[in-house]
């Protein structure tokens, strides 16, 4: 029995060592670093239990696509494995990757590590602001995704680039770099965004890791040219003109500035002045008395500007009013007037050679039996028709007034006489008075002071003797009614309200007296005044009104203008005026300058105001900012594009406007 057992524990130990004799060899992987960035070197060693039969591959196994690092028939246990991770030994393989090994029949993988291509950027340069045609700096530091420092081991580089093909380029040593980029002068401005790229490359010149980056920069142009665009260059007086300046930076690109505008008639006459706003239109009615021939359009933005030149027309053309029985005929042309003028009177024809220069007017006596008549001027165009004149004499007559006066001095010379006695009376008188003050002793006021101004002079000194009453007049603001638009460099930064008449018609006789008669409601709370082509400024500065709060003040002055100008209006259908009122509030900068006022207009304070002016029809338009500073008037919404205007509507009865609302029931109340 014993040696049944141990013939069976035998067997049982050949069959063992037969069966492990035929198992193929175990495979030992060494595992590889977690992270690779390319470049870097992989190594690793592959463990076989034993030799085996047959060749052993090791291969690097990656997302799409496996490379061979290893094919042949090991001499020994344990091989070990180094390979450069570039495009000569792995290609174009990265991410996550493993180690797979074959031999003598048994197949054994790594655990998964990256192969990484990306460098990551730091920028220490936050968003950046830089002028057309300047440099700025871009700093950073650069890391492969191994944690190195790029630009240790290859060759590393920086790009970047703006749009329209501008771009620089740099090194990267130790992880740093500072590349200066140049922006091209003619680069359109603007927030732009510069694209970044850091790469390094191996000994072939093959790009490895690479990374990306960008940063905000702000482009800034500046003004290099204006162009002028009118709609007519051959203009007859009394034409509006419709004008816009167009200033361009140096990308060729439009930009919104202000713009100094003169026009120059050809007499060398300053037309209109003023500042607009690049790009945007303004109307500019020509008078029917500028000079003809070429005018000059001038545009002016910093030290840069631009001519435009329009031809003015001749115009011959006279405007006639009566007053009582006195015919007044006025030159409005831009040339002297020489025709003949028909008068027609209850049928009778009376023609007259009128003589005019630019300008000049002439009044004539009309006479006729007592009676109301319809009077008929006209020259080679109608240029009136009036009726209910009424006329006294005992003849139809026309006849200039000054002519009469001539007629008496020839006709009766004695007259001459006359004066002449009194003349030499006078002087007789004055001379015999000034020898007696002589021979007393008497010295005249201004003699007084000129002999005390000499005495002060041998002093050394000298003094101003002004009367302490008109003193007190100009600190008061009392007198100054005057405004100038010039550059104040010494002036104050004060908050104004403006209030802007714009004139849509051509006016002259009671218009004109009521129009002046209208600015008295300005005047009268201490507003000052100037003239901007067709539009009429009134400016309430604290300088003259003592108070930063001149809101209600200047919407109570637009109001009273506007209920004058509709009276005028209702009175003299066939003599209106044609306006629109803008009223803003805003910055100037300013000061008094003896009896004026003057300013500079700061942001679009006074255009604006003129805009406004422009699209009002015979009323009064709020702008957004004077709203909002006026909540005891209240408004409605007025339609004009993309500007926010309002009409008063009523106000809210407060004891601080107390006086506006009973001012602005009376006048409701007069126009009903």
């Amino acid at each position: 029995m014993r040696k049944k057992n141990l013939a069976l524990i035998c067997m049982f130990l050949l069959s063992v060592t037969f069966l492990v004799s035929l198992a193929s060899a175990e495979i030992i992987i060494s595992q590889p670093n977690a992270l690779y960035s390319l470049g870097d070197e992989l190594s690793f060693q592959v463990t076989l239990s034993k030799l085996g039969i047959g060749y052993m591959d090791v291969s690097l196994v990656c997302p799409g696509s496996t490379e061979n690092l290893y094919h042949n028939v090991p001499d020994s246990t344990k091989t070990t494995i180094k390979r450069k991770l570039t495009q000569d030994y792995i290609g174009n393989l990265y991410g996550a990757c493993r180690i797979s090994t074959s031999y003598d029949g048994e197949t054994k993988e790594s655990q998964s590590f990256e192969i990484s291509r990306s460098i990551d950027i730091t920028l220490q340069t936050g968003e950046l602001t830089c002028d057309a045609g300047k440099t700025f700096q871009i700093k950073g530091t650069a890391y492969r995704k191994n944690n190195q420092l790029a630009g240790q081991i290859y060759k590393t580089f920086i790009e970047a680039s703006l749009p329209g093909n501008a771009t620089a380029s740099g090194i990267v040593k130790d992880g740093q770099f500072i590349l200066d980029f140049l922006v091209p002068e003619n680069h359109h401005a603007g927030r732009k965004t510069v694209n970044i790229q850091v790469y390094d490359k191996d000994d072939n010149g093959n790009v490895l890791n690479f990374g990306n980056a960008t940063l905000q920069l702000n482009v800034v142009q500046y003004p290099a040219k204006i162009g002028i665009a009118a709609d007519k260059v051959l203009v007859n007086p009394g034409e509006n003109i419709t004008i816009i300046p167009f200033l361009y930076d140096k990308a060729g690109d439009t930009m919104a500035s202000q713009i100094n505008i003169k026009i120059i008639d050809s007499a060398g006459q300053v037309a209109y002045e003023d500042i607009v706003t690049s790009n945007e239109n303004f109307i500019f009615q020509t008078k029917t008395n500028m000079a003809p021939g070429l005018s000059k359009i001038t545009a002016e933005k910093d030290l840069i500007t631009s001519e435009k030149s329009i031809e003015m027309k001749t115009l011959e053309r006279v405007y006639a009013e009566i007053e009582d029985s006195k015919l007044t005929i006025t030159n409005i042309g831009n040339v002297p007037y020489d025709k003949s003028i028909e008068l027609e009177i209850a049928g009778q024809k009376i023609v007259e050679k009128i003589k005019l220069g630019i300008g000049q007017s002439k009044i004539y006596k009309l006479s006729a039996p007592d009676g109301i008549y319809e009077i008929k001027l006209s020259d080679d165009s109608n240029i009136m028709s009036r009726s209910g004149v009424a006329l006294t004499g005992n003849a139809v007559s026309f006849q200039e007034a000054g002519a009469r006066l001539d007629q008496i001095f020839t006709n009766y010379p004695i007259v001459w006489i006359f004066i002449a006695v009194v003349l030499a009376s006078g002087l007789y008188v004055w001379y015999h008075k000034r020898q007696s003050n002589k021979k007393l002793g008497v010295i005249s006021a201004s003699k007084t002071q000129k002999m005390k101004a000499e005495q002060i002079k041998k002093q050394g000194g000298f003094e101003i003797v002004k009367p302490q009453a008109v003193i007190d007049k100009i600190i008061a603001g009392e007198g100054i009614r005057k405004a100038e638009q010039v550059v104040v460099l010494h002036g104050q930064k004060q908050p104004a309200s403006i209030v802007a008449i714009k004139i849509k018609n051509e006016i002259s006789g009671i218009s004109k007296n009521d129009l002046t008669a209208a600015l008295e409601y300005g005047y009268k709370n201490r507003a000052v005044s100037y003239s901007s082509g067709d539009s009429i400024i009134l400016i309430f500065s604290p300088l003259l009104t003592k108070t930063i709060k001149n809101e209600d003040n200047a919407i109570k002055t637009a109001m009273d203008i506007d209920g004058f100008l509709k009276d005028h209006n209702r009175k003299y259908r066939n003599d209106k005026i044609v306006y629109g009122i803008g009223v803003n509030t805003g910055e100037l900068i300013n000061k008094i300058e003896g009896k004026i006022l003057q300013f500079t207009s700061i942001s679009k304070t006074i255009s604006h105001a003129k805009k406004i002016a422009e699209l009002a029809d015979e009323t009064v338009l709020l702008s957004k900012e004077i709203h909002e500073k006026t909540p005891s008037v209240k408004t409605e919404r007025f339609s004009a594009g993309n500007m926010d205007l309002f009409t008063i509507k009523r106000v809210v009865n407060t004891e601080a406007s107390q006086q506006f609302i009973n001012e602005f029931l009376r006048r409701n109340q007069n126009q009903k």
